[in-house]
């Protein structure tokens, strides 16, 4: 077991009193595992998300109770110079969007390279160099030079999140949050970086907590999946073939709504296409010429 989260619980001191956020959480990541956590906008999921970081601790305005044991140690407690040793070497997350994550004017290679000498502090330029660009391949790109001298605003979305999970695995963390992490990314691009981040799964033996309302994604490569509404965990269960059959009437509705066009009882099975588009053409006048 790496991660076991008990009875955790988040309010919010508003003006009007005291507003729950999170309402006593339990659940537990084990290694090499992925867990899918899912649910409505504004349930509770990237508060969860930040929780496992420590990442809300500097907002009076939160009040957290509860645990956070990872490896025997209670994260609620640590002070931050105690969780600038966890952040992006023991836990690491991948944000929404990318180009909120990445300072928009240092090159990409120099902020993998700042991110490896945070927690490699004795390594030499040069390794930290090979490092930087062993992560660009490993992340999916060839021409790293290019790549590794680029401001990200010269990068598309998906190369940016691209940097953004080399950045995340350049200290080989054992758990990896990925929040939302293609959600502002087209179908294709959002394919390709959920097939990224389950193949370094398998190459570096991490896990992973997917938070996404991507229901197809994490019934077909989650182990365990949480759905969470208004704050609590409404499910919490293992992840198996047929298994939306067997679930309470509630998480099924939900689950179902989220899969208008699929099978619900074998999300595993590919669909045969049902629209075809060949040779479409548009045209349109634009200051008095075609285009």
């Amino acid at each position: 077991m790496l991660l076991d989260v008990k009875d955790l619980s988040i309010d919010y001191l508003s003006p009007n009193g005291r507003q729950p956020i999170l309402c006593k959480l339990n659940f537990i990541i084990n290694n090499n595992s992925i867990v899918g956590i899912t649910g409505e906008s504004g349930s509770g999921k990237s508060m969860t998300a930040l929780s496992l970081l420590g990442l809300n601790n500097d907002n009076l305005d939160f009040d957290t109770s509860g645990s956070i044991f990872y490896n025997g140690t209670d994260l609620i407690k640590c002070d931050e110079k105690q969780w600038a040793r966890i952040r992006n070497k023991k836990i690491s997350i991948i944000f929404q969007n990318p180009d909120a994550a990445l300072n928009p004017v240092v090159k990409c290679g120099k902020q993998i390279i700042e991110v490896i000498k945070l927690h490699q502090k004795e390594l030499e330029s040069k390794a930290a160099h090979l490092r930087m660009v062993e992560l660009l391949e490993k992340v999916g790109f060839s021409d790293t030079d290019r790549i590794s001298q680029s401001f990200p605003h010269e990068l598309s979305g998906g190369q940016q999140q691209r940097i953004v999970i080399a950045i995340a695995i350049a200290n080989s963390p054992e758990i990896i949050i990925a929040d939302e992490a293609t959600s502002s990314l087209d179908d294709e691009t959002s394919d390709e970086i959920f097939d990224l981040l389950i193949r370094i799964k398998k190459e570096t033996g991490c896990s992973i907590i997917f938070i996404t309302h991507d229901i197809k994604m994490l019934l077909r490569h989650s182990d365990r999946i949480l759905l969470i509404v208004e704050g609590c965990i409404l499910a919490n269960f293992d992840n198996k073939p047929n298994i939306i059959s067997n679930l309470d009437s509630k998480v099924k509705a939900y689950i179902t709504a989220e899969l208008p066009q699929m099978n619900h009882n074998n999300v595993f099975t590919d669909e045969s296409n049902i629209l075809e588009v060949k040779s479409l053409y548009k045209s349109f006048l634009l200051r008095g010429y075609l285009k």
